[in-house]
C-alpha cells in the first residue's frame, strides 16, 4: 500500500510481513532487505528515506542489547576488580568472586539459551547484575577470612570461623563442607581440633 501527502512532499510505502513464529532471523532478514532496497534508491532520489516499522524497531533494539552487554560486562568486571583489589590488597583475593560472579553468568545466560529465552532490554542487565551479586558471597566470606588472619588466628580457624558464619546463615551445607575443611588440615598437621 502506498499513501502520496496532498501536497506531494511526504509519501510512505507500507508492507505488511508476516513472520513465521520458529523464523528467528526474520526481522533481520527483512530489516537488511528494506535497507538495500531504500540504499539503491537514495542514489537515484534527492530525498530522505528512513525506514520504520515493528521489524526494524526489533533488530536496532536487538542491536543496541548487544552492544550493551559486550561493553557493560566487561566494565563491571573490571570496576568489580578494582575494588577487590583496593580492598583485599591481593590478586588472587580479587579473582576468586570474579571466577565465581563470571560462572553464575554463564550458567544463567546458557539455561536462558536452553529455555528458549532471548535477551531483552528487560533482562539485558542480568549478566551486569550477576557479576556484582555473583561475587557477594565470596567477598564476606573473604573478608571474614582475612579478619581472622589479622586477629592472630591461623589459617585453620580463619576456615573454622567461616564455618561458623555459614552455619550462623543456615547455610549447612556449605557449613558441613567448611568444617570438613579444616578437619581434615588438623589431621594433615597432627593437630588436635577444637571442633570434632
Amino acid at each position: 500500500m502506498a499513501a502520496l501527502r496532498r501536497n506531494a512532499q511526504t509519501a510512505s510505502i507500507n508492507a505488511y510481513l508476516t513472520s513465521r513464529p520458529d523464523d528467528k532471523t526474520f526481522n533481520k532478514t527483512v530489516t537488511e532487505a528494506i535497507e538495500g532496497l531504500i540504499d539503491k534508491q537514495r542514489a537515484n532520489v534527492d530525498a530522505e528515506i528512513y525506514q520504520v516499522g515493528v521489524p526494524v524497531l526489533k533488530q536496532t533494539i536487538g542491536d543496541f542489547v548487544a552492544r550493551d552487554i559486550l561493553t557493560l560486562s566487561p566494565f563491571s568486571i573490571v570496576i568489580v576488580f578494582g575494588i577487590l583489589i583496593l580492598f583485599f590488597r591481593s590478586g588472587t583475593a580479587a579473582i576468586l568472586p570474579l571466577v565465581t560472579g563470571s560462572l553464575s553468568i554463564v550458567c544463567t545466560l546458557d539455561f536462558m539459551a536452553y529455555m528458549g529465552f532471548a535477551l531483552n532490554p528487560v533482562n539485558a542487565i542480568v549478566p551486569t547484575l550477576l557479576i556484582v551479586i555473583g561475587c557477594t558471597e565470596d567477598i564476606h566470606l573473604l573478608s571474614e577470612y582475612g579478619h581472622q588472619l589479622s586477629a592472630g588466628r591461623t589459617k585453620i580457624d580463619a576456615i573454622r570461623s567461616m564455618a561458623v558464619l555459614k552455619d550462623e546463615a543456615g547455610e549447612i551445607e556449605q557449613a558441613i563442607l567448611l568444617w570438613s575443611e579444616a578437619r581434615d588440615l588438623y589431621a594433615g598437621l597432627n593437630y588436635p581440633p577444637a571442633v570434632a
